[in-house]
């Protein structure tokens, strides 16, 4: 049951390339898994796979700032070009703001709308120009007042240990990756140890999660989650598995 429960969600599951150039120069770049959700185009993800495209959100209008800051200043006439470093200096420059970011969810495919939920962890993102195929199979959700046994084995899919290179290119404004990424999809099996509630910060609503016991692998990342049984319970993380109830 275990293989039937890959196969099913291998159908479902997609790898997404993220690469992030700072103002200092350095690029690093991460793979993501994310699940499509429905023939609208609507995909779900790990909320902390967005993490660099709302820091380069945040960044933009740091840097704007400081930009039109270290403008003026050099500008300043009669003024000794210490005293102009000195002030620049002062403005207090951070090499890691995020000058580009990149998600690479498929060949011609864009997000131009998404949501994040901090508390669950989660992100729900409109994809566009996906071109699904018409037999395309979506996960079905359990009931959020249903909850699985103890013991119950549990089945994790996703792209955690692929590394690949890439080069932003001023010219045309983009990042461009040398080599070809060959995805494999990894399977790792679990138990459901306990379900735990995280509560908001502003104790306005919880978030459940779903806690495994497992043998893990090395540098462990987020993957979509299904039951054997094949109904999807979301994304999970190094010790913690957050629960999307549709």
């Amino acid at each position: 049951m275990f293989a039937s429960a890959v196969t099913e969600a291998a159908k479902f599951t997609r790898a997404v390339l993220i690469s992030t150039q700072f103002h200092s120069g350095k690029v690093e770049t991460g793979c993501g898994s994310y699940i499509l959700l429905n023939a609208e185009g609507w995909v779900l993800t790990a909320g902390h796979a967005l993490h660099a495209l709302l820091k380069f959100n945040e960044d933009g209008p740091k840097y704007e700032a400081y930009a039109t800051a270290r403008a003026a200043i050099e500008a300043e006439p009669n003024v000794s070009l210490s005293k102009k470093q000195k002030k620049i200096r002062a403005l207090g420059f951070d090499p890691n703001w995020i000058s580009n970011v990149s998600y690479l969810w498929g060949p011609g495919i864009t997000a131009p709308l998404y949501h994040v939920d901090g508390v669950a962890d989660l992100a729900a993102i409109k994809l566009e120009n996906l071109n699904l195929p018409a037999d395309q199979q979506f996960p079905r959700f359990g009931r959020a007042d249903v909850e699985l046994s103890q013991g119950r084995s549990l089945c994790k899919l996703g792209f955690p240990f692929h590394e690949f290179k890439a080069q932003f290119d001023s010219a045309s404004s983009q990042f461009i990756i040398s080599d070809p990424v060959t995805f494999v999809r990894y399977p790792l099996d679990g138990i459901l140890t306990r379900y735990i509630n995280f509560e908001a910060p502003d104790k306005s609503r919880t978030a459940k999660f779903v806690e495994m016991s497992q043998s893990w692998l090395t540098r462990p990342k987020r993957r979509p989650l299904v039951r054997r049984q094949r109904r999807g319970l979301g994304s999970s993380k190094p010790h913690a598995a957050s629960c999307a109830w549709f």
